[in-house]
């Protein structure tokens, strides 16, 4: 599928400030699954310099700096996109790489951070294990339970702007955001050593539609098949009808727009507008 998406960020300050270094991560990622093939940012005010680099978790990252004082800042980048992963099943799992729910443990230190379960509150690692249980040990069959799981028993909510909940907040209320159910399957996955982590983009429902949100779902790394995305807000697995723009380890990592300004009792505005095109 293709995709044309313009993505519109504002902020608007209450008083002029000094911007501070920003980093934009809004260039959708290039590589097997998608091609990206065209991109554009224009900010205004005009930085005064801008450099690319591409991060630790291998996004294409832009980074802003600028002069003077502004009451705004406005950034917006345009995208046509070839989505290719038609199946999102094409891929023998190689088992010979995994024991039980786990990795085999040569495979840890490629995975890092990414497996470790640090923190996660108890009712979560409660529900991963009862669905680790319900699955039998299969990977594949506990990653759809977890999926199902989370699509049916967490009601959708919209909500634009803020950091993902906590997972056991998600899992209290039973309502979340695509990013809150996001982290709720990414900590599932870690309870039981499975690689996984947070992408931002983009996803077909928006096509043709103005005030879409950005979109969020998870990737899980599976021996045979490489990242694979599961999307928890619907239920489904991610093949053509998404469009990947950044992944981290930590939602921050895969922000849009990260900066800080510099200014006396400077209150920041945000909005933003999305439209993607089919």
């Amino acid at each position: 599928m293709k995709f044309s998406i313009v993505h519109h960020t504002r902020y608007h300050y209450q008083k002029a400030v000094f911007l501070e270094p920003h980093l934009v991560r809004l260039r959708p990622a290039c590589d097997a699954t998608q091609h990206l093939e065209s991109f554009r940012l224009r900010v205004v005010p005009e930085p005064a310099g801008q450099a690319e680099y591409v991060d630790l978790d291998g996004n294409s990252v832009t980074q802003l700096w600028f002069e003077g004082t502004t009451s705004s800042l406005q950034i917006e980048a345009t995208s046509l996109v070839e989505t290719r992963r038609t199946n999102p099943f094409d891929f023998l799992l190689d088992k010979s790489q995994i024991s039980a729910l786990g990795y085999h443990p040569e495979l840890f230190p490629f995975f890092d951070k990414t497996r470790r379960a640090q923190g996660i509150h108890p009712t979560v690692r409660r529900l991963a294990r009862k669905l680790a249980g319900e699955a039998g040990g299969e990977v594949l069959q506990f990653l759809n339970l977890l999926n199902a799981h989370i699509a049916g028993e967490i009601a959708y909510v919209s909500r634009a702007t803020g950091v993902p909940h906590p997972a056991e907040l998600t899992l209290a209320e039973g309502r979340g955001a695509c990013r809150d159910v996001a982290v709720l399957f990414i900590d599932c996955c870690r309870v039981l050593g499975i690689p996984a982590r947070f992408v931002s983009g983009y996803s077909e429902s928006a096509v043709d539609e103005e005030g879409h949100e950005l979109h969020a779902w998870a990737e899980v790394c599976l021996p045979g098949g490489g990242w694979r995305g599961y999307d928890p807000s619907s239920g489904l697995l991610v093949a053509d009808r998404h469009v990947a723009v950044a992944r981290a380890y930590l939602p921050l990592g895969a922000a849009p727009v990260t900066g800080t300004i510099r200014g006396d009792g400077a209150i920041a505005e945000l909005s933003t507008r999305i439209r993607v095109g089919g």
